[in-house]
């Protein structure tokens, strides 16, 4: 039994409008692609062909998961880059400060005051 209802787009084509109002809305925070959601559950519906309700939970389960798992793969890259960005922009902070820090000091052995 497929719908083929154009306004229930949450939820891919294989899957019955009775399960459907079982599962709810998918696990998509903003920004994420419901049809990227969708196709992953399309595909899934196609290998295990479920034939009950135990079965489409075990669909719905294993789309979840390996969604969230995507998830947080890409979160763990977001962290790393951001730290990087962070050790990176400290690194040339204290570079600028040590470099001026230097100069100051060759200033003052040379008997040249800085400019307060």
């Amino acid at each position: 039994m497929r719908t083929t209802n154009a306004t229930i787009s949450v939820f891919p084509s294989l899957v019955p409008t009775e399960v459907r109002a079982l599962f709810g809305d998918p696990p998509l925070l903003r920004g994420e692609e419901a049809s990227l959601y969708n196709n992953l559950m399309d595909q899934f519906t196609r290998l295990v062909e479920p034939k009950d309700m135990i079965e489409w939970w075990w669909v719905k389960d294993i789309t979840d998961h390996t969604w969230e798992i995507r998830r947080l793969r890409r979160f763990e890259v977001l962290f790393v880059e951001l730290r990087r960005d962070k050790v990176v922009k400290n690194r040339k902070h204290w570079e600028t400060h040590a470099a001026g820090a230097k100069g100051g000091a060759k200033m003052r052995r040379s008997g040249v005051r800085a400019a307060a």
